[in-house]
C-alpha cells in the first residue's frame, strides 16, 4: 500500500467561553446554543468544500482539500472560514460572558 502527499488544511474551531457560559444556563439552554453554534460551523465548512473531522466537545476539527485535493484550495481562494466570519453570528444566549467562536488555523 502506497501513500501519497497532498497539501490540506486544517481548521479549530471552539466557542470561547463556554465553561463560563455552561456554568451559568439550564442544561436545555446550553444544548441550543451549541446545536447553533454547530449548525454554522458545519455549512461554513461545507460552503468551503471542507469536511469535519471530528467533534471536540465544545469544538471542531474540519479539514479541507481532502479527501481528494483540489487545484483550488479553500486556503488559495479566500482562506478556511475565520474568526471574523463565523464570529459575526450573534448567539442566543443570558451569558454576558460568552464572546462567540474564535478559531485558529494550523
Amino acid at each position: 500500500m502506497e501513500g501519497e502527499r497532498k497539501g490540506v488544511t486544517v481548521m479549530f474551531s471552539d466557542v470561547s467561553g463556554f465553561t463560563a457560559m455552561s456554568e451559568k444556563l439550564d442544561p436545555e439552554e446550553v444544548h441550543a446554543i451549541m446545536d447553533r453554534a454547530f449548525e454554522v460551523i458545519l455549512n461554513e465548512v461545507h460552503r468551503y468544500e471542507g469536511m469535519i473531522n471530528q467533534f471536540l466537545g465544545d469544538g471542531v476539527m474540519a479539514l479541507f482539500g481532502v479527501p481528494v485535493a483540489t487545484m483550488v484550495t479553500p486556503i488559495r481562494r479566500s482562506g478556511p472560514p475565520s474568526r471574523s466570519r463565523l464570529g459575526s453570528h450573534p448567539w442566543p444566549t443570558k451569558c454576558a460572558g460568552c464572546t462567540g467562536l474564535s478559531s485558529a488555523c494550523a
